[in-house]
């Protein structure tokens, strides 16, 4: 059986004890009539037993460290449904003591108050906050609730949204998106290309924006996805630029814009690598097309792009570049927020649009990206 997330390999004994009862009337707001009800005087205790044993899944020694921790948890986290069991345990006690007799075996019991479904529902509630660290956003964009969780909702001020689904399960544990996250799979890539991995011992996955006006967008309907409320775009993003580039955060509401945030990649400093110095030399009258192909013809290389720099001094240089997807992003990844904007009607649909707004050389990544109140 299972009590929560804590599965029990065998149960032997459940020994439910009687309580006395009392009649309560109710009398219901507009009811003609008060309705009589019978209700425990007291919840009802309960006892179960069984074994534990190493089943090839957990020995004997893990599953009684999973019985113990079951009296540090509130009944809410609690709920089973097994025989004629289906409600939330308040555990007082749990113990599954090592006997020297039967090694490899151990006796376990919990004991507690049993609390039918059909009776008692719960609430559980789960306040968010943000904290940010070199390589993480630490809020919950996923939210892990107890086994079983129904009615699940979304609240702010003003509003509150049903989940329908959770967002994946973790075995029998229900995740929760409390608000909308865009991860590199969730949004909309204006050249159609698909998430790269970082080249950094994390392995993110993120979207590549290394072209003018590329951009991806991700799509919303104000209380339907995300209750009313006043809201920021937050953004795990990174250049690996070294000159300043920019990358342009717009919010819609249909065709009014709402957020309209320049953000601006400050130059890391690092210096070009020139790898085969000298290996080739041009004339001034060259064309570029012509710079290209004896560069293609010599280095076997493709995908190659010259950016003419400092064109009006007298001592003029050509950058050449290897343009192959899936290059490193060398930069440091970086938290941006937007401005605050509010949502006041349900309904709408609103979207959230990253795009690249120089015509550079930097590439910039998007890990991901969600709405914090």
């Amino acid at each position: 059986m299972y009590i929560g997330d804590i599965y029990l390999p065998i149960l032997s004994n459940i020994d439910k004890k009687s309580v006395s009862k009392i009649t309560k009337e109710i009398a219901g707001i507009n009811a003609k009539e008060p309705r009589t009800v019978s209700i425990r005087r007291n919840l009802q205790p309960i006892t179960l037993e069984g074994y534990l044993y190493n089943d090839g899944e957990k020995t004997d020694e893990q599953y009684a460290e999973d019985v113990e921790a079951l009296q540090y948890r509130s009944a809410g986290y609690c709920y089973t449904q097994y025989a004629d069991l289906d409600g939330f345990i308040e555990i007082e006690g749990a113990d599954a003591p090592e006997t020297s007799e039967e090694l490899g075996v151990r006796n376990y019991s919990v004991e507690g108050k049993y609390l039918p479904a059909s009776k008692y529902e719960r609430i559980v509630e789960v306040e968010t906050e943000m904290r940010d660290n070199e390589f993480n956003i630490e809020f919950p964009p996923h939210v892990a609730l107890p086994v079983g969780a129904t009615n699940v909702r979304v609240k702010t001020s003003q509003d509150s949204v049903k989940l329908s689904a959770p967002a994946f399960m973790a075995g029998d544990i229900p995740i929760y998106r409390p608000f909308p996250a865009f991860y590199p799979g969730d949004v909309t890539h204006s050249d159609s290309d698909t998430p790269q991995y970082d080249a950094t011992a994390y392995k993110l996955t993120y979207n590549l924006l290394d072209t003018e006006n590329e951009s991806i967008s991700y799509t919303m309907v104000s209380g339907i996805d995300i209750p009313l409320g006043s809201y920021r775009v937050v953004l795990r993003m990174k250049s690996d630029t070294t000159i300043a580039s920019d990358a342009r955060i717009v919010v819609l509401s249909g065709d009014n814009i709402v957020v309209d945030d320049l953000y601006t990649f400050e130059g890391n400093d690092d210096e070009t690598v020139v790898l085969n110095d000298g290996k080739w030399t041009f004339s001034t009258k060259e064309s570029l097309y012509d710079l290209i192909t004896t560069i293609t013809s010599l280095d076997n290389t493709v995908n190659l792009r010259a950016t003419t720099l400092f064109e009006e001094s007298s001592h003029s240089h050509i950058l050449i570049t290897d343009e192959k997807r899936n290059q490193p992003i060398n930069g440091k990844w970086t938290i941006v927020k937007t401005k605050p904007f509010n949502i006041t009607q349900k309904g709408l649909t609103y979207t959230i649009k990253v795009q690249k707004e120089t015509d550079d050389l930097s590439n910039i990544a998007v890990n991901y990206g969600f709405l914090l109140p």
